[in-house]
C-alpha cells in the first residue's frame, strides 16, 4: 500500500534520526575482515584493559580503528594516542569526528613496530579490535617484536583465543 511504501522510503535525514549516527557511516568491508564494535560497554571494558603510564599516551597506538568504537573510549584518555587504519572511509570518518586524533593509513602488518617505538620514545602499549582473519599474523607479529611492545590488548574470536592459551600438541 502506499502508507508502507512511505516507510521503506526515507530521505537521508529521516535516516540519521531513525538510525542515529549509523546512517552516515560506511558498511563494513568484507575485503578488510572488518566487524566493527557495537556494544559500549565491551569497549569500555576492553579500553579500560589497557594501562598505559607515560606522557599523554604517546606510545599508545590502536591498530584498525575502524569507526571509532574503542578510539572514542581511548582518546580522552590517551590524547597523544595514535590510530592506524587502512581503510580511508574509516580514516575520513575518524578525522570527522575527532579532529585532534593522530590518524595515519597503515597496514598492521607491515608497520615497523621497532621504528615506531624508536619514534615514540619507548616501548608500544597496542590495542586492537583485531579481524578474524589476521589475528594469528597479527599476534606472530608482536611476538616477534616483544621487546618494543609493553603490552598489547587485543580481541579475538573465542576459539582462537584458546588455541593460543592450550598445551602444545593439542
Amino acid at each position: 500500500s502506499a502508507r508502507n511504501s512511505r516507510r521503506l522510503f526515507m530521505k537521508q535525514s529521516q535516516k540519521r534520526d531513525f538510525m542515529g549516527a549509523a546512517a552516515d557511516r560506511p558498511l563494513a568491508k568484507q575485503s578488510l575482515g572488518q566487524n566493527f564494535l557495537s556494544d559500549e560497554a565491551a569497549a569500555r571494558r576492553i579500553v579500560a584493559s589497557l594501562h598505559c603510564y607515560g606522557d599523554g599516551g604517546g606510545q599508545v597506538i590502536e591498530f584498525g580503528p575502524g569507526q571509532g568504537a574503542l578510539t572514542k573510549h581511548l582518546h580522552p584518555l590517551y590524547p597523544k594516542m595514535t590510530a592506524l587504519e587502512i581503510d580511508q572511509r574509516m580514516i575520513a570518518i575518524l578525522e570527522r569526528d575527532m579532529p585532534s586524533l593522530r590518524v595515519e593509513r597503515a597496514d598492521m602488518l607491515k608497520v615497523d613496530l621497532q621504528a615506531l617505538a624508536d619514534e615514540r620514545g619507548g616501548a608500544l602499549s597496542i590495542i586492537s579490535n583485531t579481524p578474524f582473519y589476521l589475528t594469528s599474523p597479527f599476534v606472530f607479529k608482536l611476538l616477534g617484536a616483544a621487546n618494543c611492545v609493553e603490552q598489547a590488548v587485543i580481541t579475538m574470536q573465542l576459539e582462537v583465543a584458546e588455541k593460543l592459551l592450550s598445551s602444545p600438541q593439542t
